[in-house]
């Protein structure tokens, strides 16, 4: 971020899945979080560990329906003005086991093809370098990701002012007419 002046890395070195479900209790995890300013030379790491039940699932998938359905047409007024210019994405990726890391190397450019395909039909993309370098020797996993993203001032001012509107008049909630 801001050509490597602030650098963040998030760890997450287990996700467990709780067999005891008598606390209700369904996915616990613990993140490693580490932030580091270039000039000041200071380190901040977190450690956070959440519990997630069943109930809480739900109802975040719940919420995000609901965000989707009360903000369906300004996303994709957004969506259809957004212009996607240069993404280069480049890979390093290694195991110990060449094998390994072959058969890695190869689901990775499955995903990476099907992401850049996806984005090729919603959006004109200029100029696209995608690559993966496997490291045979080492345990490595490193994304850089430079993409330009350009949508005018005027579309952000459009798509405040429709969310200001929808706000005040509390959405629009979907329903079913009767017949």
């Amino acid at each position: 971020m801001l050509n490597g002046l602030i650098k963040h890395t998030i760890n997450i070195p287990f996700i467990d899945i709780i067999s005891n479900i008598t606390d209700n209790e369904f996915i616990k995890t613990s993140i490693h979080s580490k932030t580091q300013i270039i000039q000041k030379e200071e380190d901040s790491t977190a450690i956070d560990e959440k519990k997630l039940n069943l109930n809480e699932i739900r109802l975040l998938v719940e919420k995000i329906f609901r965000f989707r359905r009360r903000y369906f047409k300004t996303i994709r007024y957004v969506q259809d003005n957004i212009r996607i210019d240069n993404i280069y994405w480049c890979t390093r990726i290694g195991m110990e086991d060449a094998g390994d890391t072959a058969i890695l190397c190869g689901i990775l450019w499955g995903i990476k093809t099907n992401l850049i395909m996806c984005l090729k039909r919603k959006y004109s993309l200029n100029c696209i370098y995608t690559d993966i370098r496997p490291c045979y020797t080492e345990k490595r996993f490193d994304i850089v990701f430079d993409c330009i993203v350009a949508l005018k001032l005027g579309y952000i001012i459009i798509t405040g002012i429709k969310i200001f509107l929808i706000r005040i008049k509390g959405g629009v909630e979907v329903e079913r007419t009767s017949n």
